[in-house]
């Protein structure tokens, strides 16, 4: 009876951490777009991981300053939803592929403003060091889906600075 106790307490605990070992922790990151900063558009970006190869997140974006630049926002606010497909070694880094959609209100003139939903897909690169550090670069480009009197199609772009926690 003592070698069947034993027998089945060694088990349970190999089992126990065999799945210790296999478990890996998802991730929440912050990042701050540089890019869009310098544009006249503040975008912060929450992301959280669902496992080693995926993630999905939101973006909040607002207009402080139409600088006039040839890549500046179009648009005065709006979020940003997605989700990213990553092909790089580490967990959740490297080059990925996203999908996203961009809810946005533009100001045509005074008294119009416009909102619209933006689907588009991307592609990036995203680097983290292992104090959770992020450098993250992406481009996408999409088409706009209620009106097409101002722009048919648009994108979003980023170099991004953040922390992995």
């Amino acid at each position: 009876m003592k070698k069947l106790f034993t027998l089945l307490f060694l088990s349970i605990s190999v089992f126990m951490f065999s799945q210790e070992n296999t478990f890996t922790k998802n991730y929440n990151e912050i990042k701050f777009n540089a890019l869009s900063t310098s544009l006249g558009t503040f975008e912060f970006e929450f992301e959280r991981t669902i496992n080693s190869k995926s993630s999905f997140g939101i973006s909040l974006f607002s207009k402080f300053e139409d600088t006039g630049k040839a890549f500046s926002y179009a648009y005065d606010s709006g979020a940003n939803i997605f989700y990213r497909r990553y092909f790089g070694k580490k967990y959740t880094s490297g080059l990925f592929l996203e999908g996203f959609g961009m809810f946005h209100n533009t100001k045509y003139s005074r008294p119009k403003i416009s909102t619209n939903l933006l689907l588009g897909i991307g592609i990036g690169y995203k680097w983290v060091s292992k104090k959770g550090l992020i450098l993250q670069t992406n481009f996408g480009m999409g088409q706009n889906i209620f009106e097409h009197n101002y722009d048919d199609i648009s994108g979003r772009a980023g170099i991004s600075i953040g922390y992995r926690f």
